[in-house]
């Protein structure tokens, strides 16, 4: 009997796991090709097709309803079936509470948003709608409640470097040219998007150190060093991802400071990591041809801006039904239509004399400044049709009906509207074009400060037929569908409101775990004499005489207060260590959870939230809590 309940414990302890398996080592390398039929709403908006191909977020998406229905039920039949979770695994941290308004600021946004079925579900190629953030915070809260144990900690995170490795391997070929990608050597794996890489390997370093720091086996030591900490850097460098650059450099320079314990103490082991990563470095930047160098001094956020050729668009309108002027930082091109087709002229209204290129019945300026201008025009019938050619952007125009207007994003006619914007003018390249897109953005907050539009609905909301905007942004065929900002992406979807919950929350986490982290090092740097340390054994000896007394007498219902996490076997524990030992693991343990989720809030600012990756951010945050919730009372104590 006793043995058949030690393996139903066994069985039971494997199974708490296999929804946070999902989560760190299924989700972010599952990939398959699913077709996906446009409903009604997103079918507005890309009408040249009828169905997406979706490669990476769908069945993502699906597993992950899968892992949190499966937490539910492991958590439910702990609950009815063990007393001991009743008292000490329920009780939530007070900041837990900011949890509920922000839900509520979420469904809400659901449940008014103008469009439902993206706001609930997301749209295609994101899925990152109401019910996904929900599920990110129901993991959140199981992440908490079912993984107790340091050590238990740790095995997921060596689950979730196991997946890097595999996903490392994949980028490797797509690195090398093996697996051909566009961009070239902008790694995105089975993540689907190298900026979402960038932020994966940006989670996943601080875990691959601590792995590092952690094992005594010197052995193993060197293979967390080589494996781990190498493949996630190579993820890292991979990605071209500015925005995962910068959170590293800011997550490296916290980490001197948490861990500066530890690195003192295992210096050498430091010291061979900046060296390995230069290594790594040096050879990537070889196989790129120097292109890797070159990416990384573009960390100034407006590197973009160097294109100081460029022609900067300031206007483009269309006066009566036949006429059109666009208006730029160098000259004032004016087009009208009559009966014989298409002319134009310049400023002081003198014609612009343009020639028909034999080869390719092009239209070719001849005088300055418009040599550069190039062109195609097509009539029949009624209808008239013009395309320039300026500065490697093209624009369209088209007399239908007696009208003449612009072709927009979707290839509909459209007249050309005036987009209002905030901030950013004349820096609309910054990042990458974010500034443009939050420009646009800003002005949309102000209707969603108590609730936004819903989630994943900004490309409904957003003025893609922002003619003028769009070409200096890159393109007027180009689909605005989410804001590149985790932050933007949060305020705009559920509410600028909802946005400062989830702030409060996280810095709460941030602040707490770093004083306690602090204070906790200095306790045991101040307090490691003989006579603390017998202390400390002589405290755990009393408990573990208590605990035997109290299953001697059967009191199965006082148990939860004095044996809350020994409810089942620890199945990656491998060592037993001393007090001493197992508080400075916790240290490092909680030091590098908290990089992790700083590094991720960083990323954020120039990377949106996508299912590949914010399940492991959630997943690490309620681990993070958990952490500092234990550390603050062990402190009190």
């Amino acid at each position: 009997m006793e043995k058949l309940l030690k393996s139903f414990r066994s069985l039971d302890s494997i199974l708490r796991f296999v929804p946070f398996f999902i989560i760190a080592f299924i989700i972010p390398l599952v990939k398959i090709h699913i077709s996906v039929p446009h409903n009604k709403e997103i079918a507005e908006v890309l009408i040249k097709s009828r169905w997406y191909d979706d490669y990476f977020c769908l069945i993502k998406v699906c597993f992950l309803y899968f892992a949190v229905v499966l937490a539910l039920i492991i958590l439910l039949s702990d609950r009815i079936s063990k007393c001991e979770y009743r008292v000490n695994n329920f009780k939530f941290p007070e900041v837990f509470y900011l949890l509920f308004p922000f839900a509520v600021c979420v469904l809400l946004s659901t449940i008014f948003s103008r469009h439902r079925i993206s706001a609930a579900f997301g749209i295609v190629d994101q899925y990152e709608g109401g019910l996904t953030i929900m599920l990110y915070l129901i993991i959140l809260v199981f992440s908490y409640l079912l993984i107790t144990e340091n050590s238990h900690i740790i095995g997921l995170i060596k689950i979730t470097l196991a997946a890097s490795a595999v996903i490392a391997v994949i980028g490797a070929m797509e690195f090398t040219g093996i697996i051909e990608i566009d961009p070239p050597y902008a790694v995105s794996s089975t993540i689907g998007n190298s900026n979402y890489v960038g932020t994966y390997a940006v989670l996943l370093m601080p875990l691959s150190v601590a792995m590092v720091l952690l094992e005594t086996n010197r052995a193993k030591k060197i293979l967390y060093l080589l494996v781990s900490y190498g493949l996630v850097f190579f993820l890292l460098a991979g990605s071209m991802s500015r925005a995962g650059y910068i959170a590293a450099l800011t997550i490296i320079l916290i980490g001197f400071i948490l861990l500066r314990k530890a690195i003192k103490a295992q210096l050498g082991w430091i010291i061979g990591m900046v060296v390995y990563s230069l290594f790594i470095l040096i050879v990537m930047n070889s196989v790129s041809n120097g292109f890797l160098f070159e990416e990384i001094r573009s960390l100034n956020p407006f590197h973009g801006e160097k294109q100081q050729d460029r022609v900067r668009f300031e206007d483009i309108k269309i006066t009566g039904n036949t006429n059109a002027v666009i208006k730029t930082d160098r000259w004032e091109l004016k087009i009208s239509y009559d009966e014989a087709g298409f002319s134009f002229s310049n400023k002081e209204d003198e014609k612009i004399l343009y020639r028909h290129n034999t080869d390719n019945q092009a239209i070719e300026f001849e005088a300055e400044p418009f040599r550069d201008i190039s062109g195609y025009e097509y009539y029949e019938n009624d209808l008239a049709w013009l395309m320039l050619i300026i500065d490697d952007r093209d624009i369209e125009f088209v007399y239908n009906n007696g009208k003449l207007q612009v072709v927009g994003y979707n290839g509909k006619l459209t007249d050309i509207g005036e987009a209002e914007a905030i901030g950013f003018k004349g820096k609309e390249s910054f990042a990458s074009g974010r500034g443009y897109i939050w420009s646009r953005t800003f002005p949309l907050l102000k209707k969603a400060l108590f609730i936004g539009y819903g989630p994943d609905t900004i490309i409904y909301e957003f003025p893609q037929n922002d003619i003028v905007g769009k070409l200096n942004y890159g393109a007027i065929w180009t689909i605005i569908s989410k804001p590149h900002s985790w932050y933007l992406q949060t305020a705009f979807g559920s509410g600028v409101l909802s946005l400062l919950f989830l702030l409060v929350f996280i810095i709460w986490y941030i602040v707490k775990s770093f004083r306690n982290i602090i204070a906790t090092e200095t306790i045991y740097c101040n307090c490691s004499t003989p006579l603390y340390r017998g202390w400390r054994c002589t405290r755990h000896l009393i408990s573990d005489i208590a605990t035997r007394h109290l299953q001697r007498r059967g009191r199965g219902s006082s148990l939860s207060f004095v044996i809350k996490h020994n409810h089942s076997p620890d199945l990656f524990k491998t060592q037993e260590t001393n007090p001493e030992q197992e508080s400075e693991k916790t240290l490092v343990l909680s030091a590098c959870i908290l990089l992790s989720v700083a590094g991720y809030c960083v990323a954020g600012i120039f990377n949106d939230s996508t299912v590949a990756v914010s399940p492991i951010f959630w997943m690490l945050l309620g681990f993070g809590i958990r952490l500092a919730w234990a550390n603050s009372s062990s402190l009190k104590d």
